[in-house]
């Protein structure tokens, strides 16, 4: 926005929740005479506003589906877990789907992704640290509670 020489409005910082006040300060900044800016910015924020009404509806629809009674025991219990909070449970229970498939623990570490990543040839063993090997979402879930500790 500041290359194009619009200047946002006071009080905001970067990375800031933008409330319904803040949208509309953005849709009544001055464009001067460029229609092409001024209908970039208003697709910019029509794009946010989609892309956050979408982000509503899946986060409303995945806390529908952790209080139904085929989940709610499961879920209630992987929140019992410090750090993991209703849509990390939903997103490990549903990646997990049964946990009962996993014969050994390594395979289910393995699966999540918390294996090293070692590179062996004869007598040289070199540690890569974890595998990019995983399920990129479970991983991500646990990764994310592990932070909140």
């Amino acid at each position: 926005m500041h290359f194009s020489g619009l200047t946002l409005p006071l009080g905001y910082e970067a990375g800031q929740y933008w409330s319904k006040n803040f949208i509309q300060q953005l849709e009544s900044l001055d464009c001067g005479d460029s229609e092409t800016l001024k209908t970039t910015l208003k697709l910019y924020i029509r794009d946010y506003q989609q892309t956050r009404d979408l982000l509503l509806a899946a986060t409303r629809a995945i806390r529908k589906l952790c209080k139904e009674p085929a989940y709610e025991k499961q879920i209630t219990l992987l929140r019992s877990v410090p750090g993991i909070g209703e849509i990390n449970a939903a997103i490990i229970l549903m990646e997990l789907q049964d946990i009962h498939r996993f014969k050994h623990f390594d395979q289910l570490c393995s699966y999540v992704g918390l294996i090293p990543d070692t590179s062996d040839s004869g007598e040289t063993r070199i540690s890569k640290g974890i595998t990019k090997r995983s399920n990129q979402y479970l991983r991500a879930a646990l990764v994310e509670s592990s932070y909140k500790v």
